[in-house]
C-alpha cells in the first residue's frame, strides 16, 4: 500500500536538511582544496621525510572529501529528483492513496452503468400504441445532456486516477530506488576512509 502527499514532496525538497546536504556537499570539497592547497604549499617549507609522509597521509583525505562531497551532492540531487518526479506523476493531486482503489473502481462501476441508463431511450407513447397499430414509436432519451455530460465527465476523472492508483506502489518504489543508489557511493566512502590508516606514519 502507499499513500503520498503532494504538500509532503514539495516540504521535503525545501527542509533544511536536504538543503543542509548541499552545503555539505560544498563543505568537503573546501576541505579537499584546502588540504590539497597545504600539500603543495609546504613542499618548500617543509622539507623532509616525515613531512613528505605526513603529505602522503594528507593526500589520502582529499580522496576521501571528494567521494564525500559526491554521497552528499547525489543524496541531494536524487532526493530533488525522486520528489519532483512523484509530484508529477500525481498530476495536481493532492493526495493519492491506493488503498481507496477498490472504492473508486466500484464507483467507477456505478458511475458507467448510470450513464448506460441515461444514453438509453424508451418509447413514450407506448400506450397510444397499443390502441392504435398505425402510430410510430416516439423515443426519448433517459437522461438529459447536462446529466449525461456530468456523468462523462465523472468516469474519466475515475478511470485517470484509477490509473494513477494502480501505478503509485511501482512509482513509489522506482522513485525511492532512485534515491537508495546513492549506497554504492557510501561504500566508496567507507572504503576511502578505512583506507587511511591511524598507525604510525612510513617513513
Amino acid at each position: 500500500m502507499a499513500k503520498i502527499y503532494n504538500i509532503d514532496l514539495q516540504n521535503a525538497n525545501n527542509s533544511a536538511s536536504v538543503s543542509l546536504l548541499q552545503n555539505l556537499s560544498q563543505e568537503s570539497i573546501q576541505m579537499s582544496e584546502k588540504i590539497s592547497s597545504f600539500i603543495e604549499q609546504s613542499k618548500q617549507s617543509l622539507v623532509g621525510g616525515g613531512y613528505d609522509a605526513v603529505r602522503t597521509k594528507l593526500s589520502l583525505y582529499i580522496d576521501a572529501f571528494k567521494i564525500q562531497s559526491q554521497v552528499y551532492n547525489n543524496l541531494y540531487s536524487n532526493i530533488i529528483s525522486s520528489n519532483n518526479s512523484m509530484s508529477n506523476f500525481m498530476e495536481g493531486y493532492t493526495e493519492l492513496d491506493d488503498s481507496k482503489l477498490d472504492e473508486i473502481k466500484a464507483n467507477l462501476i456505478d458511475a458507467k452503468s448510470t450513464l448506460n441508463y441515461l444514453t438509453s431511450y424508451r418509447i413514450t407513447n407506448r400506450s397510444e400504441m397499443e390502441e392504435d397499430e398505425n402510430i410510430s414509436p416516439i423515443y426519448q432519451r433517459n437522461g438529459s445532456s447536462e446529466l449525461i455530460n456530468f456523468y462523462s465527465s465523472t468516469i474519466n476523472e475515475l478511470e485517470k486516477i484509477c490509473e494513477k492508483l494502480v501505478q503509485l506502489q511501482e512509482k513509489d518504489n522506482q522513485y525511492f530506488s532512485n534515491i537508495s543508489v546513492v549506497n554504492d557511493d557510501i561504500q566508496s566512502y567507507s572504503s576511502s576512509v578505512n583506507n587511511i590508516s591511524t598507525s604510525t606514519f612510513d617513513l
